[in-house]
C-alpha cells in the first residue's frame, strides 16, 4: 500500500540561477532531463531571453528549483556543483551558479 511520507518539518523550496555555456549541438532537452533527475530537483527551466548563440557555443540561463532536504541550501548546490561537473558528455562546457540568485520560494 502506498503512503505519502510524513513532512519532517517545514516543507522549504529555493531557487537559483545557473548560467551555462553548451556545445552548440548539445542536446539541451536531454541535459534538462538529467538535472531534474537529480534528488531534490524540482524543476528546471530556461529563463527566456537568455540565450546566445555563436559559431561553437550557446550560451544561456537555467533557473532551478530545489528541495534540499537535510542539507543547507549551499550545502546542496556544492553538490549539484559536482553533478554538473559529470554532464560534460551531455555537451555541458562550463557553468556558474548565481549565488546572489539563491532565493527561498513561498510554497
Amino acid at each position: 500500500m502506498l503512503q505519502e511520507q510524513s513532512n519532517r518539518g517545514d516543507t522549504h523550496i529555493f531557487q537559483i540561477t545557473c548560467d551555462i555555456k553548451l556545445k552548440k549541438d548539445a542536446d539541451r532537452e536531454l541535459l534538462k532531463t538529467d538535472i531534474r533527475a537529480t534528488t531534490g530537483i524540482t524543476t528546471v527551466t530556461t529563463v527566456p531571453g537568455t540565450e546566445k548563440t555563436t559559431d561553437l557555443f550557446v550560451y544561456q540561463s537555467l533557473k532551478i528549483k530545489f528541495q534540499p532536504y537535510d542539507l543547507s541550501p549551499s550545502e546542496f548546490v556544492r553538490n549539484l556543483s559536482q553533478r554538473f561537473r559529470k554532464l560534460n558528455k551531455r555537451g555541458l562546457a562550463s557553468f556558474r551558479f548565481g549565488q546572489k540568485t539563491l532565493t527561498k520560494v513561498k510554497v
